[in-house]
């Protein structure tokens, strides 16, 4: 008799439980890049100078490489002198391993003359590509005081063909944030990620 009354008992809660595992979770923010134009770059952004439109297209080659905290759709802010903590009920909505390659393609393509200077594979049938661009993002993340975005990145730029050695540099950047809000770090993300692009453009011979 104990053991059917204990089964009753068991047969009893399971709506309760199931009804539980069925409640909704908790609803996620996502948070994606924001398109950029002119307008949206801050007083005093440096431009870069003037530059013939190339004779052939560049590619972004990928992946970009990013630090492994970055590949994750959970946003971090500053947690003590060199920790980080996820922003509770807030995800990117797309990795930034997708999100990243598209907004530089868009920066270097307007820094270079427009549409069609910059490619990522596949590409067209037929199309000539005069440089290779790799990029390796080393930090993207708001500073300790929760001021500036940090950016930092290395790249080389190569002729497919291996003919002449490769262009390579390097980039630091601290792009102020406006707030402590989360759309304020997605704006200083896109902002660095176009200085970035400018810079390489620039640099480019």
């Amino acid at each position: 008799m104990p053991a059917r009354r204990a089964l009753l008992a068991s047969a009893c809660a399971l709506p309760t439980l199931l009804a539980g595992c069925a409640s909704p979770a908790t609803d996620l923010r996502r948070l994606r890049l924001p398109e950029l134009d002119g307008s949206s770059e801050p007083p005093g952004q440096a431009k870069p100078p003037n530059r013939p439109v190339p004779a052939l297209p560049w590619q972004l080659m990928e992946p970009l490489l990013l630090p492994a905290w970055l590949d994750d759709d959970r946003i971090w802010r500053p947690d003590g002198p060199s920790g980080l903590r996820p922003i509770a009920g807030l995800r990117w909505a797309e990795p930034l391993r997708v999100a990243l390659p598209r907004a530089l393609q868009q920066d270097l393509a307007a820094a270079l003359g427009g549409p069609g200077q910059v490619w990522r594979a596949p590409l067209p049938p037929g199309l000539r590509i005069g440089r290779q661009l790799r990029l390796q993002i080393e930090a993207l993340q708001p500073d300790p005081s929760g001021r500036n975005l940090l950016l930092q990145a290395q790249w080389s730029l190569a002729s497919p063909d291996g003919a002449q050695p490769p262009q390579v540099g390097a980039f630091r950047w601290a792009q102020p944030l406006s707030s402590p809000q989360p759309d304020a770090l997605a704006l200083a993300m896109r902002q660095a990620l176009q200085r970035l692009a400018g810079q390489i453009v620039a640099a480019a011979r």
